[in-house]
């Protein structure tokens, strides 16, 4: 009879361990200390949306493939999808990681311009992107690194989000909110439309025309052969010329 106690004990302890494993309705999986690269068939994309915590690198060819290297257990949890020409990179809704370590995903392809990061994602070019536009948005913590050759750039950041950009274009439209940040003045454009708020900072070059608002602490930094800028000013926001 003392041992129906214990069991219940055993069985309470086993039932607390489980919910707080499964907190807020999510299973938590320790990642393994191996790690896997694995092939995902995927085709017909020329979007990226990204969230969580992955870091992805893009690199223009001839070729389409796919890769995520990432701890073996947590592979299958791992959902790279393609929906309406969009390549959606996420962890299974149900899931969290516990100490997932490298999360990684490998892109070759011969055209991507739309970026939709999330969260602590990352993007990275490795060459450069040369296409008629660039359409990024970046929320969160998410980050995202490369060079352009383009006609039109549309960047959109909030939270504490930062682009670091190089190259050029001819129109740029660029907003950004909270904390987040763009850089640096080896992004060139010939007219940019700026938006800036909250705590924002932003570094460009401009070769022609520059108008827009800026507002709260925000900062904007540029340098170029602007003669007559159009840049409304509120809060303590300030606009230098470098």
């Amino acid at each position: 009879m003392k041992k129906i106690p214990v069991i219940l004990a055993l069985v309470a302890i086993a039932l607390v361990a489980y919910s707080m494993s499964n907190w807020g309705g999510k299973k938590s999986v320790k990642a393994s200390k191996k790690s896997t690269t694995e092939t995902r068939e995927v085709r017909n994309f020329d979007r990226i949306d990204v969230s969580g915590a992955f870091s992805v690198d893009v690199t223009y060819g001839p070729e389409e493939k796919v890769e995520v290297e990432a701890p073996e257990n947590l592979q299958k949890h791992i959902s790279v999808k393609v929906k309406s020409h969009t390549l959606v990179i996420k962890q299974d809704e149900n899931v969290s990681f516990q100490s997932p370590g490298k999360l990684e995903v490998h892109i070759t392809t011969s055209k991507l311009n739309e970026f939709y990061l999330s969260g602590a994602s990352s993007v990275s070019l490795k060459n450069t992107l040369e296409d008629n536009s660039l359409k990024l948005e970046s929320s969160g913590a998410a980050n995202f690194d490369g060079t352009i050759l383009v006609s039109e750039a549309d960047i959109e950041l909030s939270g504490a989000a930062h682009a670091k950009i190089e190259g050029s274009t001819q129109e740029a439209r660029i907003e950004l909110s909270g904390a987040s940040s763009l850089t640096d003045y080896d992004f060139e454009t010939v007219e940019a439309d700026v938006d800036l708020s909250g705590a924002s900072s932003a570094k460009i070059t401009c070769k022609k025309t520059l108008v827009g608002d800026v507002s709260g602490t925000s900062n904007l930094y540029y340098k170029g052969n602007v003669t007559n800028p159009k840049i409304s000013e509120s809060g303590v926001a300030k606009v230098v010329r470098r």
